[in-house]
């Protein structure tokens, strides 16, 4: 079963490999996939690049900035996950650490009781009967007709 590569895949790898591209190459797509030989049924394709030098040069100058600006945001997403587990350790209970940023609300939320790691269903209390109040409403006689 041949590897199946879509149309915008092949030309990010024709642009990443321009020695392997040949220039006006014919590609024939059979289905879903692409090959270099003609199966039942297939699609010709002509791919060649009828890009000037200078558009060629714009666009692997934008890839180039793209791909540093890409790396960049890598780095500082790393160096926030970084920060935020030591932030994590500093505030840990064995670190015996705490937070500046605990207000009340979050201290007494730490004091309360932890949920227990299993279930128990229980039959709630009944009323008693003094306390069941009698409906107000007086019920309605049926008339005769």
């Amino acid at each position: 079963m041949p590897y199946r590569l879509s149309l915008p895949a092949m030309a990010v790898l024709a642009l990443l490999f321009p020695g392997t591209a040949a220039i006006g190459q014919t590609i024939y797509r059979c289905g879903d996939s692409y090959s270099q030989t003609p199966c039942p049924g297939a699609v010709s394709l002509q791919v060649d690049d009828s890009r000037s030098a200078a558009q060629k040069a714009h666009a692997d100058a934008a890839t180039i900035a793209t791909h540093r600006a890409a790396t960049t945001l890598e780095r500082e997403r790393l160096a926030q996950e970084r920060a935020s587990e030591v932030n994590k350790k500093r505030k840990s209970p064995e670190s015996g650490g705490t937070d500046a940023a605990d207000t009340p609300a979050r201290k007494a939320a730490k004091k309360t009781k932890p949920a227990p790691p299993y279930f128990t269903a229980g039959v709630p209390a009944e009323k008693s009967r003094d306390k069941v109040k009698k409906p107000s409403a007086k019920p309605v006689k049926a008339t005769e007709p």
